[in-house]
Formats: C-alpha cells, sequence, structure tokens
C-alpha cells in the first residue's frame, strides 16, 4: 500500500467514500427536507454576515468588517455557512439521483470535506466556551449592534453547529 493509499484510509476516505452517506442523511429528517433545513441555515449565515457588512458600510465603520477577518468566531461563521450550503448541495443531489455529488469527488477533496467537517463540528463550541468564559467582559453592550454581533457569532455558532449534522 502506498504512502497516499494509506493516508487516505487513515482520513476515511476508501475506494467507497461515504458508503452510509452520513454526510448527506439524517436519523431525524428524509433529504430533501434536511437538504432545506440546511440550505436554510446558509441563507441565515450569509444573509447576516452580509447584513453586518452593510451596517458596519453605512456607520463609516468599515475597516471594521475588513478586521472582521482576524476574528476566530467570525471564521467559524462563515465556515458554518458555507459547509451548509456545500451540505446542502450534497444533500439535495444525493435526494434526487440516489447517489450523492460528494462521493464522485476527487479523493483529496473528499479528504478535505472530511476536514472541513471536523472543523465545523469542533470550532464553534471552543468559540463559543473561549468567548463567554474568558473574553466576554461581564457587562453589557453599549449599542444594540454590538450586542447582536456579539451574541450571535459565539451562541449561534454552537447551535447551529449542533444542527449539522
Amino acid at each position: 500500500m502506498s504512502k497516499l493509499a494509506r493516508f487516505y484510509h487513515l482520513m476515511g476516505v476508501d475506494d467507497d467514500f461515504d458508503p452510509s452517506n452520513r454526510f448527506e442523511t439524517s436519523w431525524l429528517l428524509p433529504p430533501y427536507l434536511l437538504g432545506a433545513w440546511r440550505a436554510l441555515i446558509s441563507l441565515f449565515g450569509f444573509t447576516t454576515l452580509f447584513f453586518i457588512f452593510a451596517w458596519r458600510d453605512t456607520h463609516h465603520d468599515a475597516i471594521e468588517s475588513r478586521q472582521s477577518f482576524s476574528y476566530l468566531t467570525n471564521l467559524t461563521f462563515w465556515g458554518i455557512s458555507f459547509y451548509a450550503l456545500f451540505s446542502a448541495i450534497h444533500t439535495f443531489s444525493y435526494a434526487r439521483r440516489g447517489r450523492a455529488f460528494l462521493n464522485r469527488w476527487p479523493k483529496p477533496l473528499q479528504v478535505l470535506h472530511s476536514l472541513f467537517y471536523t472543523t465545523v463540528i469542533v470550532y464553534p463550541f471552543v468559540v463559543t466556551m473561549i468567548y463567554w468564559a474568558w473574553l466576554y467582559g461581564g457587562h453589557w453592550f453599549r449599542t444594540e449592534f454590538n450586542a447582536f454581533t456579539n451574541v450571535r457569532m459565539p451562541s449561534l455558532n454552537s447551535m447551529i453547529a449542533s444542527q449539522s449534522d
């Protein structure tokens, strides 16, 4: 077995990637409903992110939007939004054809998808714990917009990540 084949096996990407369709199905929801739920999460995430950018731009705080990519809370929310978008696409393709689009991807992209899934499930909980235990100063925010952005990112990250599976 070559080193690359061992690496793929270690990452869970064998010849038959995802035979149980765990990335596209749920024990609770049928595929079309799961795809719609994931699309709704993605829509919520991107709407929220772009609303924040627009708000900051109209209130002469565009530099804050550029700096937002420096914070793990923001990056985690972007990651959840993109994962929800791609998982909705994969779920709808599975629901329509009975075989996921993800299964036809090249092995390196399947590995990256598995790693991306891991970060989407783990980072939000880490970010939430660090924010509320260490970064939150114990006082409420001076403006409603700051309260909205600071509560949305750390709190909703974990709630949405728990729905991503």
